[in-house]
């Protein structure tokens, strides 16, 4: 053991602090490099293939299935099967993020099938509301036509009733191309039997077909003796 002068003294108690420091620091970096090691080891530790089935919580054959697919990460040592936790663990994990995903595929389909069978049913209701309207508008007229032509209009023409349809009116217009008469003759017929308008519509006349006829027939047999 050497001897310390005073002089020396300062020198010595650098080296050993310098000394502490290196143990200290051989001390702190065994140590965690150890633990690594050691916590590495135990994470990374292999299973069989029972133990990979409590994990996935699955049956034996279900892993083997996985295996024979390919669907889970394995590896075979000397004819085994073994299995690490973490890719087994990253494996489940990115299988759940599948599953969610699928889910909201699957959910955002049918919101969207919803909305369309929706959108279905709201356009064959108003297709239907449009058509009833139709038919309704088509059978308020029909039944306008059928009570036309159902209404009798009846008119006194001496001792006898003629009963008139509707069918059977027409206009001065008309008659004169159905007649073959010029229309100031049948509006003189008209005057000269004082024949009434049996229906208005707007300014339009109308009249009885057959009485135009007898009137124009009249006036015929009357013109007779004055040639």
């Amino acid at each position: 053991m050497r001897k310390l002068t005073f002089d020396a003294l300062p020198g010595a108690i650098a080296e050993i602090l310098e000394r502490l420091d290196r143990v200290e620091q051989l001390l702190s970096g065994k140590t965690p490099s150890k633990v690594k090691k050691l916590e590495t080891k135990s994470a990374e530790e292999s299973m069989d293939i029972n133990e990979a089935a409590k994990m996935l919580n699955v049956t034996v054959a279900s892993v083997y299935s996985y295996v024979k697919n390919n669907k889970i990460p394995f590896e075979k040592k000397g004819g085994k099967l073994t299995f690490s936790p973490t890719a087994l663990e990253t494996w489940m994990k990115e299988k759940n993020k599948s599953k969610k995903k699928t889910a909201k595929k699957s959910t955002s389909k049918k919101n969207t099938a919803k909305k369309s069978t929706s959108k279905k049913i709201t356009a064959e209701k108003n297709t239907a509301k449009k058509s009833a309207a139709k038919k309704s508008t088509a059978k308020k007229s029909a039944a306008k036509k059928n009570t036309l032509k159902k209404e009798l209009v009846k008119k006194d023409t001496g001792n006898k009733e003629v009963v008139i349809t509707p069918a059977e009116l027409i206009t001065p217009q008309e008659a004169e191309n159905i007649f073959n008469k010029a229309l100031p003759s049948i509006y003189y017929a008209i005057r000269t039997r004082k024949l009434q308008a049996v229906e208005k519509r707007g300014r339009a006349q109308y009249y009885s077909k057959d009485e135009l006829a007898k009137a124009l027939k009249g006036k015929q047999k009357k013109s007779r003796p004055s040639a």
